[in-house]
Order: C-alpha cells, then sequence, then structure tokens
C-alpha cells in the first residue's frame, strides 16, 4: 500500500508539472484563456501550489482581470513565503486596492529576506507614503538609493520625495 500512495504522488506531481508547462506555453503563445484552464487544472490536483497560483496570477493579469489576479497573488505569497517577485507585485496591488498596511508588510519581508533589493525599498516607501509617514518613506527611497545607486526609479523616488517636501538633497 505505502508503494501505491507514493505512486499516486508521483502521477500527482506530474499532471502538476505537465499542467503547468502547457499553462506556460499558451502564455508564450498569447492564449490566456487556456492558460488559465491549465493552470487551474494544476490546483485542482494541489490547491497549494503556490507555483500555479503564481501562474495563474499573471494570467489572469495579462488578461487584465486584476481582481483575480489580485487574489491568486495573494494566495502564491500565502504559501510561498520564498516568493520575493510575488510579493513585491502583491504590494503594488495592494496600494492600489488601499491595503497599504499589507503593502508595507511585503515590503518589509522581501528586505528581510534580500536588504540590496532595491525593489522592496521603493515599494516600502510607496507604502509609507500612502500611510502619510513622509519622514520614514524618504528614509526607504534614500535605502533603495543607497543599495542601488543605478536604479532608474531610485534617484526619481528620492527627487520626487524632496520635491514634495521643499526639501533640498543633503
Amino acid at each position: 500500500l505505502p508503494l501505491l500512495l507514493h505512486a499516486g504522488c508521483q502521477d500527482d506531481a506530474a499532471k502538476i508539472q505537465e499542467h503547468l508547462a502547457r499553462g506556460e506555453e499558451h502564455m508564450k503563445e498569447g492564449r490566456l484563456g487556456e492558460a488559465q484552464i491549465e493552470f487551474r487544472s494544476a490546483l485542482q490536483v494541489d490547491p497549494n501550489n503556490g507555483a500555479a497560483h503564481y501562474q495563474l496570477a499573471h494570467a489572469y493579469l495579462r488578461g487584465r482581470k486584476v481582481k483575480e489576479g489580485f487574489w491568486e497573488l495573494r494566495e502564491t505569497v500565502r504559501l510561498d513565503a520564498a516568493n520575493n517577485p510575488a510579493k513585491l507585485e502583491f504590494a503594488q496591488l495592494a496600494i492600489i486596492a488601499g491595503e497599504h498596511e499589507e503593502a508595507l508588510k511585503q515590503a518589509e519581508l522581501v528586505i528581510e529576506a534580500d536588504p540590496s533589493s532595491v525593489a522592496a525599498q521603493l515599494m516600502k516607501g510607496q507604502a509609507l507614503e500612502v500611510l502619510k509617514r513622509p519622514d520614514e518613506a524618504l528614509a526607504a527611497f534614500q535605502k533603495g538609493l543607497e543599495v542601488g545607486p543605478e536604479a532608474p526609479g531610485a534617484l526619481r523616488a528620492v527627487a520626487h520625495a524632496l520635491a514634495t517636501r521643499n526639501r533640498a538633497p543633503p
């Protein structure tokens, strides 16, 4: 019996990989509806598969189904704590959705995992801006510029933050 259970797990893993591979191929070809079906099929096999949620989120977002994509990103970050790109994408949509504290939380989680992430520092700054914490936002933007002086958005974020506060750069 244990051998049969192990074989069943292998079959499920193989099914999931097949659905994900077909879904990715559909995405490359621009067949978003078919991709969504494949990713949902993978989730029928394993509802807790973070990779399938993440791929489905992208299929929805590319298809302009923002509400569904946002929900799938929420599931991705819940299920896959190591997926920092998903956390930043989720944070970006969370700001738009008015979930500012959630956006800040996700940015801080990415910074904790990767202190050199310019994108996370800038996202933290954006979240702090909308939370009406301008001094902390400026500090986050400056940290982004410090860890990534060549990053295109970092200098712009610092300059904008300073301009809105009528302060000259230090």
